[in-house]
């Protein structure tokens, strides 16, 4: 009777992991971004303070599926704020993006390498915190490079990976 009893508690066991496993969704994406920005700067006690706001596109390039739809585009608007001096750089960036749909997804970028500018760029990281509509609870962390390659121009790839409990 006693192993009746365990099969049943083995068998009831799986059914609530399995219920746990499919309410909640994982995936990845690939984008590109393109933005333009207007920065102001100071300098203050030898390093250069930089402010101001991008705006632009992205584009998904790969997906393991929905929200994330390849070749869905989405408007892009940050606000970012950079410290730069001989020791570094620290930049946030705050980003919100929207689709077609009025749905927006949240960022936090944030970059210790490189700079900004035309000619500059670098390697960072960001975290997704949330989202609006579609992208509600999603969370995540993202890799991205930035390139500026112009005046007010700045391009970049970033790659995804995100969950939602």
């Amino acid at each position: 009777m006693h192993s009746i009893g365990r099969i049943g508690c083995a068998a009831t066991l799986c059914t609530v992991i399995a219920g746990f496993a499919s309410a909640s969704e994982i995936g990845k994406f690939s984008a590109l971004m393109s933005n333009t920005y207007d920065f102001a700067s100071i300098e203050i006690a030898g390093t250069h303070v930089i402010a101001g706001s991008l705006q632009g596109t992205i584009t998904i390039t790969e997906s393991t599926g929905d929200p994330f739809n390849v070749g869905e585009h989405s408007a892009s608007a940050c606000v970012a704020y950079v410290k730069q001096s001989e020791t570094g750089m620290e930049l946030e960036a705050p980003c919100v993006l929207t689709d077609a749909a009025g749905d927006s997804l949240h960022l936090m970028l944030r970059r210790s390498e490189g700079s900004v500018g035309t000619g500059g760029g670098g390697e960072g990281h960001s975290q997704i915190v949330g989202g609006t509509g579609a992208y509600s609870g999603i969370t995540g962390t993202c890799s991205y490079e930035a390139n500026y390659i112009g005046e007010h121009q700045v391009v970049g790839l970033a790659v995804c990976d995100w969950q939602r409990p």
